[in-house]
């Protein structure tokens, strides 16, 4: 197993500023029917939710597809203070790949600052393709942010009624991001 001592090669570090409220930035990660959408997404994947206990020791397994590639993220939640902090292990079934994420979200006025830190990579192309990734990430908790936050008006509190929306905005912000992929792609 390679080392894995926390250097600049082997961490990823964001400090993003989103448009809504904790909670709802802690939703997005959490929620099984969210991440299913959003998870590996940059890379034309389709996540199944095989298992997603969101509790300290609860484990996370997905699989995931595109086309004839199947893959197994795995890992356990270790950390879990809603809507504050999230930190969990994230591997990959077959791998040496092995990697911690920790998610700090804290108010800042009517937005969310997440401070994201991802270590564990075993060289510095795995952190760079898993920067890629996150981008896209981002980029959709943006939009489904803003759509249901809507212009002038006050965010509303999450509520279970209002995941199918949820589900569908992300899934109309992964549509516009494959769609621009392809795009760029043949242009």
């Amino acid at each position: 197993m390679p080392d894995i001592a926390d250097r600049a090669d082997n961490a990823l570090r964001f400090d993003r500023l989103f448009d809504g409220p904790p909670e709802w930035v802690f939703e997005l990660w959490t929620r099984p029917e969210n991440v299913k959408v959003w998870f590996a997404s940059s890379h034309g994947f389709r996540a199944e939710i095989e298992e997603y206990d969101v509790r300290p020791g609860g484990v996370w397994r997905l699989k995931t597809r595109k086309a004839d590639i199947v893959e197994h993220p795995h890992g356990v939640f270790h950390e879990i203070v809603p809507p504050r902090r999230l930190v969990y292990s994230y591997r990959f079934l077959g791998t040496d790949f092995h990697s911690t994420i920790s998610i700090d979200l804290s108010p800042h006025g009517q937005k969310t600052r997440m401070l994201f830190c991802q270590t564990g990579f075993p060289e510095a192309s795995s952190r760079d393709d898993h920067e890629g990734g996150w981008g896209v990430v981002w980029r959709m908790f943006g939009e489904v942010l803003a759509a249901q936050h809507g212009i002038g008006s006050a965010f509303p509190p999450f509520s279970p009624e209002r995941k199918s929306e949820v589900i569908r905005d992300l899934e109309a912000a992964r549509k516009r991001f494959e769609e621009e992929r392809e795009h760029t792609k043949s242009g």
